[in-house]
């Protein structure tokens, strides 16, 4: 690894004489040879090379990230072949392998094309394992489980969002 030294601003809270004191300590830092997580250099390629319109090499390079495991490729992958290439089926197994290793967008996207598509069972099943990461979701499930017939699970859905809605209020 090389090691590098770089000067970092601090600005002290003294205060004294009416102005601030600010000095420069060296900070050591580390910069890896390769990035720490596999498969990050080629997402962002990909990335830059679909936006600039190379679709083709752009897909490649994402699809190779993805292969090392990448989970924001998965994303990224699943966001292409929904908006763009309009293949839902393919986006679904890109979201689901993001959603699987614990990528909540990925997940909120999964869901989304669920409700888009009136499985709302399946939505449903989505939007409680988001609410359980975010509780502003169980608004959704409330409402879901409402169409679906379920006031029980509609008002229990409903109870726990109104609970964070409190929580959230009183601690803010």
């Amino acid at each position: 690894m090389k090691k590098r030294v770089i000067l970092v601003m601090l600005v002290l809270s003294t205060y004294r004489n009416d102005s601030y004191i600010s000095t420069y300590l060296p900070v050591e830092m580390y910069k890896p040879e390769r990035p720490l997580y596999r498969g990050y250099d080629e997402h962002t390629q990909g990335q830059w090379y679909f936006l600039q319109g190379y679709e083709r090499k752009g897909l490649s390079y994402l699809e190779h990230a993805a292969q090392q495991g990448y989970v924001p490729a998965y994303r990224r992958l699943g966001d292409i072949y929904h908006y763009k290439k309009n293949q839902p089926e393919r986006a679904k197994e890109y979201y689901t392998m993001a959603a699987d290793q614990g990528d909540i967008l990925a997940l909120e996207s999964l869901a989304d094309m669920h409700l888009q598509e009136n499985n709302l069972q399946k939505a449903v099943e989505y939007y409680e394992k988001l609410a359980l990461k975010n509780p502003t979701f169980w608004l959704t499930v409330s409402t879901i489980y409402r169409q679906l017939g379920e006031q029980k699970k509609s008002a229990q859905a409903l109870k726990k969002y109104e609970e964070f809605h409190e929580y959230y209020y009183w601690h803010r």
